[in-house]
């Protein structure tokens, strides 16, 4: 989502949706070689340049990212190695003229260690500039790409590495940033403002990454269940499926927690309430001052994705839907 602007990406189809209008452009993702390619919570945006990742059906083929205008024209793509350990495109960033993406191995460990891969791509032409493997930065299992002030910002269980993202260098490491993976899927990792904002496990954690940014932990989560949102007054992060904690940006100090029926699988917040889509119930809004829950569906969305724009609401599915807010 960006600006009342909507994105998303689902088996071999990518599509771009405005709040108040509904469907501008949708494409079919192809790829040589790949017969079914599927979404992945990997994307970023940045001027005019959307970037969306898939994965193959077949495990021995390498995770493939796809970039596109916002007229809908797909510009290059670049793939990972077709050698079941790069299948899974993990997360990705853009910043100036550089995208960097990353990929690992879907589902679980290869021979007991993931070999993560990252690479950084001219977001004109799509040239690969330069590939660092699981060796050169040190990181067993990656779960997040991201960027601040033109570094890149690398994340893990076992901590956050900072790359030049011209060449890939290593030129920091933050040893006790740590970023989970969620467990329904993307990256817990978020930058907003001087502050990358992540789960770790059984907690929620505010970084501080610029001379402004913020530093706090809230303890005690469980493992993170859906992506976090932020805005410029509440962290919002699940866990255990089914557990809700509203937090204070500044400080992250508790304004309310609840519980729900499934495991959350996505959150957003609009300017009176916050957002949760669960696997059993459906969606579910809630009064972002005190968690008293103001909508309820009756409709389980089966873990789809939502997202808010000002007073538009969009859920994806089988059919991506949008619906107005009157609260």
């Amino acid at each position: 989502m960006d600006q009342g602007k909507f994105y998303w990406n689902d088996w071999g189809a990518v599509g771009h949706a405005l709040g108040d209008v509904g469907l501008e452009w949708s494409r079919e993702v192809t790829h040589p070689n790949i017969q079914s390619t599927g979404p992945e919570p990997a994307f970023a945006k940045q001027g005019q340049y959307i970037l969306f990742g898939f994965s193959p059906e077949n495990p021995e083929q390498g995770g493939h990212f796809h970039a596109y205008n916002r007229a809908g024209e797909e510009l290059w793509v670049s793939e990972a190695p077709s050698d079941g350990k790069h299948n899974f495109p993990i997360d990705a960033t853009i910043s100036g003229d550089i995208a960097v993406v990353g990929a690992r191995q879907k589902g679980g460990q290869l021979d007991g260690e993931q070999d993560p891969l990252v690479w950084g791509i001219d977001v004109d032409t799509g040239e690969e500039l330069w590939a660092k493997s699981r060796d050169e930065h040190e990181m067993l299992k990656l779960g997040y790409v991201g960027s601040h002030d033109g570094d890149i910002y690398l994340g893990w269980g076992g901590g956050t590495k900072v790359l030049n993202k011209t060449d890939g260098t290593v030129i920091d490491s933050k040893d006790s940033w740590s970023i989970t993976y969620a467990a329904w899927g993307g990256s817990t990792g978020h930058v907003h403002g001087e502050t990358l904002f992540a789960c770790a496990p059984q907690g929620v954690h505010a970084y501080p990454i610029g001379t402004n940014g913020l530093e706090w932990s809230y303890s005690d989560t469980g493992w993170p269940d859906a992506p976090l949102a932020v805005d410029n007054s509440l962290v919002v992060a699940a866990a255990d499926e089914g557990d809700i904690y509203a937090l204070e940006r500044e400080s992250g100090e508790e304004r309310w927690t609840t519980s729900i029926t499934g495991a959350v699988r996505a959150i957003d917040t609009s300017a009176s309430h916050v957002w949760v889509g669960d696997r059993e119930t459906g969606l579910t809004g809630y009064d972002r001052s005190t968690g008293e829950i103001v909508h309820r569906s009756t409709q389980p969305l089966d873990g789809e994705d939502i997202a808010v724009a000002s007073d538009e609401l969009v859920i994806g599915g089988d059919t991506v839907t949008g619906y107005s807010i009157n609260f």
